[in-house]
């Protein structure tokens, strides 16, 4: 060896990282959608459904074809990024030093929709009086007046609490008042009324003193009474007026100064008497509050200190939402006298079981503590032992005891607030609200997440599923496809409006579709449409449910850059099939696979034992182009990710022969690779000093050009058969037909 006079060893080194392309894999889909629980409004990375269950919870009515779409996506071995929807609605459940108000207006209830404007509701003894209906997706209601029909307001009523509607029809006896004196027959705060006969007025009852008028504008009016005395001698019915919740009306002889005729003035009797219609109350009335505040939005542990540090809380929910109501959180202080049969609330548990006393501890036994956490079934799902009230606490290894601390780094369910916790207790977090408000501002928001190409890296866009209003379905569509088309380092993937795919004619469901990706308007190279809803088996509901297949064709690219590489085309018999799917909601005919694809539509048909296929691999590129193609567009995005990646290390290098020489090894050893993989029939690398001018040195710039002919995948086969005469040689005829 040169150099070497004797035997020995020579140590050399050779830098290969700037030469060497990192596989990057396109395996990351992005997620947006309504959830039970977890985190809001930041980007969480779920690797399993198990993972989406337990950060997420279970999918519901309300949000079960974003949540099978991302489950179905992970079924083909890809990742989530998932965002949970954030709006004003959603609240977590806490609960607090406060008092509950006796002057509540609203019952939140499970369900609202058989109630109206002027029902009389019955909680226990208490009647209440509904001046308002809310019914919606993010909250179900009454506004009401409290403590009607005589009733008195009790302090508070549980969530579960049966709420009664209770009906008020007019009945008999129905007598016509006929006043002696003169104008107004009756005044606004007259109590006694001469009518034609008493008849079986009740004391006690209710009735309604009825206005209606002759000739003129005015309309009948009426005014709800509570009969308080009879007299049959004299027809006269003694009442007290405006008793439930009705204004007293004076019925003078002409309202309007236009009627024609003194107006007919009747005493109505009123049954009122409970229906079958009822609900219960969602969560406890009246809501607890603390200084007007109710059960805030805490997306993080600083964002919890920094809005809610001045007030009382003692806990907050850390997952946001309806979830955590009926959680319980209990406390025994280590001077709990006896210890042994301090119970803990809400459970049949002694603490004993649990822990021995928390002044064992070596601190203080009116400042020393044991935390648990409960679920509504009485489980106790966490723990906080031998913690103390005192920020100062410390033990054997110098860590916080302080239990904000020990809470707030631990907890799965709660954060702990500001207010000192004494002595012995619990509190049960309620007030939290749910919300599957998908509306377009709060879906743009959770999208922008994704627009940052340096600090969130992602392959996929998924489109998820449908909102209840198909334009707001084409604006949530058209925001997937806009962050893709913004970053252009990834596909969006979009299905139908599920509308379209539940209708009974074939034909309807084709061209209802079409028409909605006409209403989405985009033509692109990073945009998959597909025209698919699959039937899926829901085992964590026990149902069927119909769900969107852009996760699915999203999976399927996934699974074949996993087995092959990523310009592969995802669709047909070898690559395309669909995993759990029961069946499709649309099976397009040929001819509607014809209609479909020539709108950049990709079919999701079903053959006879073959499964249900993918049957298209289009972009939704309208121009005709090799990038109106998947295979083709993940191709160039394989090649433009892995290449950006070994250009990063060129930057503030010397723009000089080895610096370009060593880049051009690189990227030409790459796309070697890649052709030899059948990603591409041919290429070419420049980067040189043909495209590295002088000029273009002087102004700091490297510039390299990578020549691709892409590989195409077959859409269309043509077979040929000819039958010839015996004895004719095959030669002779081939290129005659």
């Amino acid at each position: 060896m040169a150099g070497q006079v004797s035997p020995g060893i020579v140590l050399r080194e050779r830098d290969l990282t700037a030469q060497t392309i990192v596989n990057v894999q396109s395996n990351t889909a992005a997620l947006v959608g309504s959830f039970e629980k977890g985190p809001v409004g930041t980007i969480t990375n779920i690797a399993t459904e198990k993972e989406l269950f337990d950060t997420f919870g279970k999918p519901n009515e309300n949000n079960y074809e974003d949540w099978f779409t991302g489950s179905s996506f992970l079924a083909y071995g890809g990742q989530l990024q998932v965002v949970r929807i954030e709006d004003t609605v959603l609240k977590n459940a806490i609960s607090d030093a406060g008092t509950s108000s006796s002057d509540a207006t609203k019952l939140y209830v499970v369900a609202s929709s058989s109630f109206a404007n002027n029902d009389y509701v019955k909680i226990a003894n208490e009647y209440f009086l509904v001046t308002a209906v809310t019914n919606t997706v993010n909250e179900k209601s009454l506004t009401v007046t409290r403590a009607v029909l005589g009733s008195s307001a009790a302090a508070s009523y549980a969530a579960a609490a049966v709420v009664t509607k209770w009906d008020l029809a007019e009945t008999t006896p129905v007598s016509v008042i006929t006043e002696p004196n003169a104008t107004p027959e009756i005044s606004a705060v007259e109590t006694s009324i001469t009518v034609t006969s008493v008849g079986s007025f009740a004391v006690g009852s209710y009735a309604k003193i009825k206005r209606t008028p002759v000739g003129g504008t005015t309309s009948i009016t009426s005014e709800l009474v509570k009969i308080v005395g009879v007299d049959t001698d004299t027809n006269v019915v003694f009442v007290e007026r405006g008793a439930l919740g009705t204004t007293a009306i004076t019925f003078e002889d002409d309202q309007a100064g236009d009627e024609t005729g003194a107006p007919t003035l009747q005493l109505i009797a009123m049954n009122f008497a409970a229906s079958a219609t009822t609900t219960t109350l969602s969560q406890a009335y009246p809501v607890i509050t603390t200084t007007g505040i109710q059960a805030p939005l805490i997306k993080s542990l600083q964002n919890f200190q920094a809005n809610f540090s001045s007030y009382t809380w003692k806990f907050g929910a850390r997952t946001a939402g309806a979830w955590a109501n009926g959680y319980k959180v209990a406390w025994v202080s280590g001077d709990t006298t006896p210890y042994a049969n301090a119970t803990v609330a809400g459970t049949t548990l002694k603490w004993e079981s649990i822990a021995a006393s928390p002044a064992f501890s070596g601190g203080s036994a009116s400042t020393d503590f044991h935390f648990v956490v409960i679920d509504p079934s009485g489980n106790i799902v966490e723990s906080f032992l031998f913690v103390s009230s005192l920020s100062t606490a410390k033990d054997e290894q110098g860590a916080s005891r302080y239990y904000v601390d020990v809470v707030n780094s631990r907890s799965q369910y709660i954060y702990a607030g500001f207010s000192v916790v004494t002595s012995t207790g619990h509190l049960t977090l309620s007030a939290g609200v749910d919300s599957w408000n998908g509306s377009v501002s709060n879906i743009e928001t959770a999208f922008n997440l994704f627009s940052d190409t340096e600090e969130v890296e992602v392959d996929f866009i998924l489109a998820g599923g449908s909102l209840t209003i198909e334009s707001d379905q084409v604006t949530k569509a058209q925001k997937a496809i806009g962050i893709a088309t913004y970053r252009k380092d990834c596909l969006a993937f979009v299905s139908p409006h599920n509308a379209f795919v539940k209708l009974s004619s074939s034909t309807a469901q084709r061209d209802d579709i079409i028409g909605f990706f006409d209403s989405v308007g985009s033509s692109n190279s990073y945009t998959v449409f597909d025209s698919g809803y699959k039937y899926v088996y829901d085992r964590y509901n026990d149902v069927y449910r119909y769900i969107p297949c852009n996760g699915d064709v999203a999976g399927l690219c996934v699974e074949t850059s996993n087995n092959l590489e990523d310009w592969f085309s995802p669709a047909g018999t070898q690559r395309g099939n669909l995993k759990n799917a029961v069946k499709l909601a649309y099976v397009p005919t040929k001819t509607d696979r014809d209609k479909l694809y020539s709108k950049r539509i990709n079919p999701i048909t079903s053959f006879a034992g073959q499964g249900i296929i993918l049957f298209g691999d289009k972009t939704a590129l309208a121009t005709p182009s090799a990038f109106d193609r998947i295979n083709v567009r993940r191709l160039f995005l394989a090649i433009e990710k892995r290449v950006s990646r070994l250009a990063r290390n060129v930057l503030f290098e010397l723009n000089d022969t080895a610096t370009r020489s060593a880049f051009f090894n690189a990227v030409n050893s790459y796309m070697a690779e890649v052709q030899a993989k059948r990603g591409v029939t041919s290429y070419l690398v420049v980067c040189d000093e043909t495209n590295n001018t002088p000029d273009v040195i002087d102004r700091n710039e490297f510039v390299a050009e990578v020549y691709v002919q892409p590989a195409r995948s077959i859409n269309y086969i043509t077979l040929t058969f000819v039958a010839t005469r015996t004895g004719v040689s095959f030669a002779e005829v081939v290129g005659t037909v």
